[in-house]
């Protein structure tokens, strides 16, 4: 028989971290890319610092989705080059 996932939305604090934390990520990219031509030494230190290392403003199963994302990205640009 198959299990049923009950939905349960967000709250409103995870939607403001969640915000903020894709508007920083445009913002760094944006920033080091003017400064030092490197946009993705930006997006990783705002990983950093929402992530668990410092903050831990992202909850663990945010992070885990993240990084599911992360290795799928990383596995499609291997096979395009």
């Amino acid at each position: 028989m198959p299990t049923v996932n009950n939905y349960s939305e967000p709250g409103a604090k995870e939607v403001l971290i969640l915000s903020s934390f894709f508007y920083l990520l445009n913002i760094s990219c944006v920033t080091f890319e003017c400064l030092i031509h490197a946009g993705l030494i930006g997006e990783l230190l705002i990983g950093i610092v929402y992530g668990a290392p410092i903050t831990g403003l992202i909850e663990p199963a945010w992070e885990s989705a993240f990084r599911s994302i992360g290795y799928l990205g990383l596995i499609l640009i291997v096979f395009e080059g």
